[in-house]
């Protein structure tokens, strides 16, 4: 209780609180909150691998093979490093494993302690539409007060390549669910980093909607907590991809279901055709029926072609007696005219 009044008591704010550095965040924003902690704890419970906050998160995140390449200075970008390992995907198709690249660019800091900027850049390059976009996340870590800090963290889906509007919106649903539940289990391994040894908070309570809950601390976090960032995004991505292709292929195979039913019922109504003129019955010349009657149809065509000419002729030879008359009409004196009336 006396934790809760603390962190309560720094949420409402202190006149010595400072603000973040960056110009602008991302516009997904999951975690915005007051820890009672100095900053200087929360940078290295955060980005120490040997801190127990990052301990605990390697277990619930179940990873594997992990290794972190030691903070160097990066030129003007700042100091970084880059994690890799693996987490286990629950597909029942596609890979059973997801490789992970970290990477962790700290981009501002100051001499103080007052403030840390880290931006994060996560790939998966061997899980479906991998290569085409990554996961950009920032840490920004402010001091508030004497013995108090906010941690704020926001991210974003940045595309390498052209993704489709399901694809996209599928991925970037999930990279959101995947984070807040990351957040929620890290809130709480803080809240518990807080609280001291042998105390155990609710995730509710790590977020500030209900007061730590103490217990004995039996065993390490289950297998069965919720899933983590990283295998809500992957697993979804590869569930999706999979279920997306079977769909294809079965509207593909209707397609070509109704494609040989058509074209079956053309041959039916073509050989039922021709079987209709192969039984005409045959003549004395031994040619049959149909050829007959259709050479009987060309013949009257050809007559019906005769009599039209002989028409348009006699119409041709009619109107040019007319254009001769008029001709004659004008050449013709008008005095001439009056003279004979």
């Amino acid at each position: 209780k006396q934790w809760y009044q603390r962190r309560v008591a720094i949420t409402a704010g202190n006149a010595e609180d400072e603000t973040c550095t960056c110009i602008s965040h991302y516009p997904n924003e999951h975690l915005n909150q007051d820890f009672d902690m100095h900053i200087e704890k929360l940078y290295k419970l955060l980005f120490n691998d040997e801190s127990t906050v990052q301990s605990k998160m390697k277990v619930l995140v179940k990873m594997e093979e992990y290794e972190a390449t030691p903070w160097h200075e990066s030129g003007a970008s700042g100091s970084e490093r880059t994690l890799t390992y693996k987490v286990p995907l629950s597909a029942n198709l596609g890979p059973k494993w997801a490789e992970v690249i970290e990477k962790q660019v700290i981009t501002s800091h100051t001499a103080t302690s007052r403030c840390y900027v880290v931006n994060c850049e996560v790939t998966n390059p061997n899980v479906p539409y991998g290569d085409k976009f990554n996961i950009l996340k920032r840490y920004c870590l402010t001091r508030t007060g004497d013995r108090g800090c906010r941690l704020r963290l926001t991210s974003d889906v940045q595309y390498k390549k052209g993704v489709w509007g399901m694809v996209k919106s599928i991925i970037e649903k999930n990279s959101k669910e995947g984070i807040n539940d990351y957040c929620e289990s890290l809130c709480m391994s803080l809240a518990e980093e807080t609280a001291g040894p042998g105390v155990k908070v609710r995730r509710s309570a790590a977020t500030g909607r209900a007061p730590p809950v103490s217990q004995p601390r039996s065993r390490p976090p289950s297998a069965t907590q919720p899933k983590t960032r990283s295998q809500n995004v992957v697993s979804f991505i590869t569930d999706n991809y999979i279920a997306f292709i079977l769909l294809m292929m079965a509207v593909l195979l209707s397609l070509n279901l109704i494609l040989m039913y058509r074209l079956s019922s053309i041959t039916s109504t073509c050989k039922s055709q021709l079987d209709f003129l192969n039984s005409m019955p045959v003549g004395e010349d031994g040619s049959t029926e149909w050829k007959r009657i259709l050479l009987q149809q060309q013949q009257l065509h050809v007559q019906e072609v005769k009599r039209w000419k002989e028409t348009l002729s006699w119409i041709n030879k009619l109107v040019g007696e007319v254009h001769m008359s008029l001709e004659k009409l004008e050449n013709t004196p008008i005095t001439d005219v009056k003279g004979e009336l």
